[in-house]
């Protein structure tokens, strides 16, 4: 049995060292050298009839050689998780690159408009930083890939870990993204409502008009005139630039009550 086992695991250790597998870790040449020694031991003593001893070292070695099969499942296995996660990381990370450049282009621009401070938009230049960070380490994995100095089963883990490490920056450029989509929203809500408010006004003013009242009530006059000014506050805070995201929402809430 044994010697079969070894003409077969050499045979499949040369195809697969042949199609890019690195085998190294498992020692498989000095171990079969090693089994052929206790072999040769083991027919010696057979002649002093130690039979025991000898069926045990036997199991051991056959043990040891259909374990190998396990492995070399293991690397084939690993190899395909490692050529996924290869694509899957090229393409997001590649797409992540392109947003963060975008908001690296605009971050001057977004202070401005809306009266940011570095401390609030830092967080961009972060994930900038743990994107080319991610990068790097994805082009060195590959590299040693390409050098078949490493087994995928070890390569398939390296690139488990940069994955999760994408995945991280990932959501925390998500929650960048919506921060700052909040900041336009409530910018176009504030516009929106402005015009409802005055539309409300106008048809106020019709109302009243419309009943032909011989004396209007004071307190009409000094609402209206609290309602033109907080309109009024509100226009010039959306003319403003840098525009105050906080205090803009104070104008809206002041004009619509």
């Amino acid at each position: 049995l044994i010697p079969d086992k070894i003409a077969d695991i050499e045979k499949m250790t040369a195809k697969m060292e042949k199609e890019g597998y690195n085998l190294d870790y498992l020692n498989i040449s000095y171990n079969i050298t090693e089994s052929e020694k206790k072999i040769s031991d083991v027919f010696q003593r057979l002649n002093v009839l130690n039979l025991e001893d000898s069926v045990f070292e036997l199991k051991t070695i056959l043990d040891y050689f259909d374990s190998l099969y396990h492995n070399f499942d293991k690397e084939r296995l690993s190899k395909r998780v490692f050529e996924d996660f290869q694509r899957s990381i090229l393409i997001k990370t590649t797409k992540l690159e392109k947003i963060s450049n975008d908001l690296n282009r605009k971050i001057d621009d977004l202070k401005y408009s809306y009266d940011l401070t570095d401390d609030e938009v830092s967080v961009i230049s972060e994930i900038k930083d743990e994107i080319m960070n991610i990068r790097a380490s994805y082009d060195k994995v590959v590299d040693i890939a390409r050098s078949k100095t490493l087994a995928y089963s070890k390569l398939a883990r390296e690139m488990e870990i940069i994955n999760s490490r994408l995945v991280k920056t990932e959501e925390k450029l998500n929650g960048a993204l919506k921060t700052l989509g909040s900041l336009k929203e409530d910018e176009l809500r504030a516009r929106e409502q402005l015009e409802e408010i005055k539309r409300i006004l106008s048809q106020t003013k019709e109302k009243i008009r419309s009943y032909k009242l011989p004396i209007v009530p004071k307190n009409y006059y000094v609402e209206m005139s609290e309602a033109m000014e907080a309109i009024n506050e509100l226009v010039k805070e959306l003319d403003k630039r840098p525009i105050s995201i906080k205090i803009l929402n104070l104008r809206v809430d002041t004009a619509r009550d």
